[in-house]
């Protein structure tokens, strides 16, 4: 069993304001990374630009943990800028048209991903003295998850590669979660950017901006796997955002760190990133519609392989908003597989009873 008294050495926050509502971003290095000497992992980024008129992004990454994947703390932290810096310029370049954003997002977002990050991973390589002379070790050296938001006055964009959540939590305290697990992976294996076809696994949902007030959470694996199920998973998240709330504007809770070190000592070990936003209700600014469901949607790589991949980035550049060949695929999986119990819903109300003490 670990020890209590272990305390989280390295951790990032970030909170703060936007049009859209309060958000809090919190990063914690895991209990048994704590115990092993061993880097955080994950990593996170966003963009708040203020106004009705700018989106607000926020991305969160997973570095892979086995040894083979000993450069992933920068992978991680590479992934989630260079995937706020490309959405924005996605928003911007599709702004106008919200069918060929989502279009766009959903099949010629990932192919750009994954070449830039490819990019910064070499230019990184070879800064730190790393041999590149066969890419695809090197990609496999940075491998990391991705998750994604972007939210608008109009809409509400996800994308995922990899493990991680997404849940939407509203006022009645039901959780909704854009993205299946995959049935085809076992245990704790995930997806990755470093992949040869990583595009083909991209996984991305849409839905209009809430009426009602929403939590919007995307959160690393590090926090569910604390969990034996999804079920608890999301009277957790529920819980987490009814004491948010009680304890004031969520960007100005101060404890959340300490919170999330508190389960990954008593259920997964890992890293946990946990970045949310409180989405007010109604479109901001306009007349309110009604929320529009989830739809979700997992495309086929028409790309078999890296060279192909190469050879396209031009085209894609040249047309950027041209649309994918439709050849879609509706994903189905089944429940998450999770690694330990949790304590029950009465500790988190516990922690934040507790919020001026160090865990």
């Amino acid at each position: 069993m670990m020890d209590d008294t272990m305390k989280c050495k390295d951790q990032m926050s970030k909170s703060g304001r936007t049009v859209f509502g309060y958000y809090t971003i919190s990063s914690v290095q895991g209990a048994s990374h704590v115990k092993d000497h061993t880097p955080c992992q994950d990593a996170y980024a966003f963009l708040n630009d203020g106004g009705c008129d700018h989106p607000f992004i926020m991305a969160i990454a997973d570095g892979h943990g086995d040894k083979r994947y000993d450069m992933s703390q920068y992978g991680s932290e590479l992934a989630s800028k260079v995937a706020v810096k490309l959405l924005r310029r996605f928003y911007e370049e599709l702004k106008d048209s919200h069918t060929l954003l989502f279009r766009s997002f959903r099949d010629d977002f990932p192919k750009h991903l994954i070449r830039e990050w490819r990019e910064e991973v070499l230019n990184h390589a070879t800064d730190y003295g790393v041999d590149i002379e066969k890419p695809s070790e090197v990609f496999t050296r940075y491998g990391t998850t991705l998750l994604v938001a972007l939210v608008t006055k109009e809409e509400i964009l996800i994308g995922q590669l990899g493990d991680g959540d997404a849940v939407l939590v509203d006022g009645q305290g039901n959780c909704t979660t854009p993205f299946l697990q995959d049935d085809s992976l076992l245990g704790s294996a995930t997806y990755s950017l470093s992949s040869t076809e990583a595009s083909r696994f991209w996984k991305a949902a849409r839905m209009d901006y809430p009426t009602q007030t929403q939590f919007l959470a995307l959160s690393t694996d590090g926090l569910s796997n604390c969990f034996e199920d999804d079920d608890n998973f999301h009277k957790f998240m529920n819980s987490l955002y009814l004491n948010l709330k009680k304890s004031g504007p969520i960007s100005e809770y101060e404890g959340l760190s300490n919170i999330l070190f508190h389960y990954s000592q008593r259920g997964s070990g890992d890293d946990i990133t946990l970045a949310a936003i409180e989405l007010i209700g109604s479109k901001v600014g306009e007349s309110p519609n009604p929320v529009g469901n989830v739809k979700e949607v997992k495309v086929a790589n028409p790309q078999s392989s890296v060279e192909k991949e190469a050879a396209g980035n031009k085209e894609l550049d040249d047309d950027m908003p041209k649309m994918a060949e439709e050849s879609l695929q509706k994903h189905e999986g089944s429940p998450i597989i999770h690694l330990s119990s949790k304590p029950d819903e009465e500790s988190i109300n516990l922690l934040f009873s507790r919020k001026d003490r160090e865990i």
